[in-house]
């Protein structure tokens, strides 16, 4: 019974994004987001336990997107370049990160700002993630390396169908 009411409290905390996604958007637990106006989602999406979401740009997120425990996302960065103060200024440097249809998110993955995640990718436990990754591939590591091809044709989707009896 609590657990339906930490889920109910959630939801209202962040109404302004969920909107009418109540059945599109499924939370297992706890989550952050720093700016809740500058994140954009799809429907399907699955937040797990203690995601963080440090944005002060846009964070697009699309449909069908599975996020496992302990996930970060930020955006933006400080800029130590400049000289004005030391470590760095007191303006941030924001790129926009974009994640695509049908991803899944390994445990404790980190993404960073100008992260572009394309549409099919699976990302391994762990990773940090900075840059393009390919469409229907998987990642993993620090820094993160493509490891493999998902499956992408026919044939292939129908034989694992088959040995998994979902025909």
């Amino acid at each position: 019974m609590f657990k339906f009411f930490q889920k109910l409290y959630f939801y209202f905390k962040y109404f302004s994004i969920f909107k009418n996604r109540f059945n599109a958007i499924v939370l297992s637990g706890k989550i952050d987001i720093e700016n809740k106006k500058m994140l954009n989602l799809g429907r399907g999406i699955y937040f797990g336990n203690n995601l963080h979401i440090m944005n002060r740009g846009l964070v697009t997120i699309e449909d069908n997107v599975i996020f496992a425990p302990n996930v970060t996302i930020i955006d933006y960065n400080h800029n130590f370049k400049s000289m004005e103060y030391i470590p760095y200024s007191s303006e941030d440097i924001i790129k926009p990160v974009i994640i695509k249809k049908n991803v899944w998110i390994g445990y404790g993955t980190i993404i960073l700002p100008g992260s572009f995640i394309e549409e099919g990718v699976i990302i391994s436990a762990g990773s940090v993630v900075k840059g393009r990754l390919e469409k229907n591939s998987i990642y993993m590591g620090n820094p993160i390396i493509k490891v493999a091809n998902r499956i992408n044709n026919n044939k292939q989707k129908q034989y694992m169908f088959e040995k998994l009896s979902l025909i």
